[in-house]
């Protein structure tokens, strides 16, 4: 009784410690959350330390989880090789555990950093794979409206701007189904901003049901940036409805500031301000404006805005007949102009003549050395000549004896793989052997037993007409099951039976023979299914015959009443798991027919097994293919 409590106690002690360490790394990603791309250094202990408890569960899907954390880590701080390394590690660690939402989100974040590099094609393979595992599942689908407003990004990246409207309204839609407020917003900003050069109105009612959207989620930052939008859109000449229209988002940008209380925003507001006044012909208070967004402009914004800056300050001048001064900021907007293009061309330059430069210089490294080189040449002949014999000789003394090794090596190799071919000319001889005699038995109790079993339930069910006996139900009752029985039989025995179906639909139906008989209940799961059903014959019929064979293994030795398939495909392998719960053994070197069977199949597949079994605690049985 006492070793019983104790038991219990270390297996709670063990549960417990578990969970424990799950919280710890959930809290811990939760402060990494908090902390990135704020407070970097803060943000890398916090996920360094959940990385940590993560290696030491050994759980995969908790190691797909910080992995994933740390490469969003790496791009935060733009080490891509580093982010691009654990984000690939996160994807191995969500195949080992069936954990798609993080084998979704890396893709997906692979994809974002294949766009920045301007890899389309890799972008879009990234995206599409990502696409692929969220469709489909509700819980993924946040994810999967993200992907697809990339891949509008990615789209509008190559000018294709009919493709990117087709996956933003894809995100839109999806987003409204699943009620996911930010998603759908992001959706109608990125039609607006597509669509605003040439569809206007269809740019404003886009930004307008963003807007609506961020004033729900209260979104202040997102509401004010679209303010500006909006006002930036209604800014036209000769339209003074629609600069009624502009006054009002200026307002209400200039409102929304206030609150935020960020300096740096007052700039987008004089800017356009300028431009409502300029369009009004009010040109003095368009100059103020103007001068009140030039005083902020070089507090971290681009050469690109004061250039445009300078351009409608030029204007307003001109308009306001102060031609001096339009001539002035006209000259400030040609000497930026020209300087940006002088930059980009005198980099180009630089580099062109930063390795003429250093060519010339070996080149002229080169001459020296080749000139000191004759010299010691000239002085040295004779002693270089005997060198020179010497290394001839040790060079075809060390030819011979590398041809002889490498003769030998290859006659070697050529042993081993005449051993194997035979070794497996054997194996396929026997396969071939045995799925004849199954194909044999299969047809005789099919053709036999079950031809003969037929005619005796009809001659029953002829004398029970006369008779209609009901104990005479009962033996042709027995008699229908026992020949349904040998015709299920039959056809797990018969590989044309195996050649008439996918391995999917096989696997279930022997699942559904082992439950309907009461012997087993068998956990299916397979991923992907439709990759899983174009496997070659070789590679099904040997996968179907091997786990039929550690069924018959765990009904006949584990006295499990429950067992567990999982196939899996990745890139390059697959991946079989066969699980029970029944009393394991101990000697793993034991080995009857059926594991030799096993074994042969695999060696056959160029596979390798790995059983891994605690007396009284189950065995799981691990088969890996190479595929591709």
């Amino acid at each position: 009784m006492n070793k019983k409590i104790i038991i219990y106690f270390f297996l709670f002690s063990l549960t417990s410690f578990s969970q424990d360490r799950k919280e710890k790394i959930e809290h811990l990603i939760e402060q990494f959350n908090r902390t990135v791309g704020i407070q970097n250094d803060s943000a890398y202990y916090y996920i360094t330390k959940a990385y940590a408890f993560g290696q030491k569960s050994a759980n995969d899907s908790l190691i797909a989880s910080t992995t994933y954390k740390l490469g969003h880590y790496y791009f935060t701080v733009h080490q891509e090789a580093n982010a691009i390394r654990f984000l690939n590690l996160s994807i191995k660690h969500s195949l080992k555990s069936s954990y798609f939402e993080y084998h979704c989100k890396s893709n997906n974040y692979l994809g974002i950093i294949a766009s920045q590099n301007g890899d389309f094609n890799k972008a879009l393979s990234f995206y599409l794979k990502a696409l692929k595992i969220s469709e489909n599942q509700n819980s993924l689908s946040q994810i999967h409206c993200a992907i697809l407003n990339n891949l509008g990004n990615l789209y509008i990246q190559q000018k294709d701007t009919i493709k990117a409207i087709n996956y933003y309204k894809k995100n839109i839609g999806l987003s409204k189904h699943h009620s996911l407020q930010n998603e759908l917003m992001n959706g109608y900003i990125s039609l607006a901003i597509v669509e605003s050069s040439r569809n206007k109105p269809f740019s404003i009612e886009n930004y307008k049901k963003a807007l609506d959207i961020s004033k729900k989620t209260n979104d202040l930052v997102t509401q004010f940036t679209l303010h500006i939008n909006l006002s930036d859109l209604y800014l036209g000449p000769d339209k003074p409805e629609e600069l009624k229209q502009c006054f009002y988002h200026l307002t209400e940008a200039q409102k929304l500031q206030k609150i935020i209380n960020d300096s740096s925003l007052l700039f987008y507001i004089y800017f356009n301000l300028g431009g409502y006044h300029f369009n009004n012909k009010n040109f003095e208070e368009a100059i103020k404006n103007y001068n009140k967004a030039l005083q902020l402009v070089d507090k971290g914004y681009g050469a690109e805005q004061k250039m445009n800056l300078y351009k409608s300050i030029s204007k307003a001048y001109f308009k306001f007949k102060n031609f001096e001064k339009a001539y002035i900021y006209k000259e400030l907007h040609q000497k930026l102009s020209d300087s940006l293009f002088t930059i980009e061309k005198n980099k180009t330059f630089n580099e062109i003549q930063t390795k003429f430069d250093v060519d010339k210089k070996n080149l002229k490294i080169t001459v020296l050395q080749k000139e000191k080189a004759i010299e010691v040449e000239k002085s040295k002949n004779k002693f270089k000549i005997m060198i020179l014999l010497v290394i001839v000789l040790i060079t075809i003394i060390y030819l011979l004896y590398h041809k002889n090794k490498t003769q030998k090596i290859l006659q070697e190799k050529e042993r081993q793989k005449l051993q194997q071919e035979k070794e497996i000319k054997r194996i396929l001889g026997q396969l071939e052997g045995e799925e004849k005699e199954r194909n044999r038995i299969a047809k005789e109790i099919h053709d036999g037993l079950g031809g003969k079993l037929a005619s005796i339930k009809m001659e029953l069910n002829l004398i029970n007409k006369q008779l209609s006996n009901s104990k005479l139900n009962l033996i042709i009752e027995t008699v229908t099951e026992t020949f349904s029985e040998l015709r299920a039989i039959s056809h797990n025995l018969s590989s044309h039976h195996i050649a008439n179906h996918t391995l999917v639909e096989l696997l279930y139906n022997i699942r559904n023979e082992y439950q309907n008989n009461s012997i087993l209940d068998i956990e299916v799961a397979i991923y992907p299914e439709e990759l899983v059903n174009t496997f070659p014959f070789i590679i099904k019929n040997n996968l179907y015959r091997i786990i039929q064979e550690l069924l018959n293994n765990i009904v006949k030795h584990s006295g499990s009443k429950e067992a567990t398939i999982n196939l899996t495909v990745s890139d390059e392998e697959i991946i079989l798991l066969v699980e029970d719960y029944g009393i394991g053994f101990e000697n793993q070197k034991t080995q009857g027919i059926g594991l030799q069977n096993i074994n042969e199949r695999i060696s056959l597949l160029n596979g390798t097994i790995n059983i891994d079994t605690v007396l009284r605690r189950g065995t799981t049985i691990s088969v890996f293919i190479p595929y591709k």
